[in-house]
Order: C-alpha cells, then structure tokens, then sequence
C-alpha cells in the first residue's frame, strides 16, 4: 500500500504518543511504500522543537529525534512542493477554507497528496481537523486520531 505520512503522524515514529505504535507498524511493514511531502522535513523539524520549548522533549531527545529522522529520509519517497501543489493547496483553501477552516502546510500536504495518491494510496494523519477536509475531497485516510 502507498501512504503518505502527514507530518502530524509521521512524528509519532520519532516521538512516543498515542498512535506511535501503529505508525510504526505502519512504516516498518514492508509491503508500504511510505511517501512524504518535502514540506513535512521542516514542519517535522520544527514540531520538534516545539516539544522541545514546551518541555515535553529533552534536548537530549531532541537531537536523537532529528538525527533519526535525517538518516531515515532515504528510505521514504518525498514528493517535492511544486507551483502544482501551492495551486492545488490554494484551490483547497478557497473550497473548505470558509466552513472548515485549514492551515497553510495542511492544505500543501493535502494537496500533494491528492496530486500523488491513486486507489492504493491512504493518507496517514493524526489532525481531526485535516482528516475531516481529506474526507471532503473523497481522499482515502487513515484517522491516527482513532488509534
């Protein structure tokens, strides 16, 4: 199966919370192709750091995290941000923006999704708010907010 990994679930490989075992299960099954968005290594980096600043990571972790993550890069396909994703993502802005409401790298990882995804593609996220928009535009998900 082909999924890809919003950075919202993808840090649950790095950093133990709920959903990081199925995640793992996820990312270490062989049969997956797991694909990110070239977006998600500096919203992943600086998610980080946010624990880090909130205290829920020590700087010690932190390091380990980051480097883990850099040395694993090679083994995920990641998709480039292209003039197509920013349209896209601005296209799923101007039709859920209003009832929704979506974040600027949600709809970029959205959109690079939808460009990439065909019927064995799964996006994998942990934000209700993301997984309720990728539901409107007929995406297939997995909902890490229900594991």
């Amino acid at each position: 199966m082909r999924l890809f990994f919003d950075t919202s679930a993808l840090v649950k490989y790095y950093y133990l919370e709920q959903g990081s075992e199925y995640v793992t299960k996820l990312i270490q099954d062989e049969k997956n192709e797991i694909i990110i968005s070239e977006i998600a290594i500096i919203e992943f980096v600086s998610s980080l750091f946010k624990k880090f600043r909130t205290k829920e990571l020590s700087e010690k972790d932190l390091n380990i995290a980051i480097a883990e993550f850099r040395l694993s890069l090679t083994d995920f396909i990641i998709e480039p941000f292209t003039s197509i994703v920013r349209e896209n993502a601005e296209k799923i802005i101007s039709k859920y923006g209003k009832e929704v409401g979506i974040r600027t790298l949600d709809a970029m990882q959205l959109a690079t999704y939808i460009l990439i995804a065909d019927n064995d593609s799964k996006f994998v996220c942990a934000d209700n708010n993301l997984n309720k928009i990728a539901e409107l535009t007929n995406s297939q998900s997995i909902n890490l907010a229900e594991h």
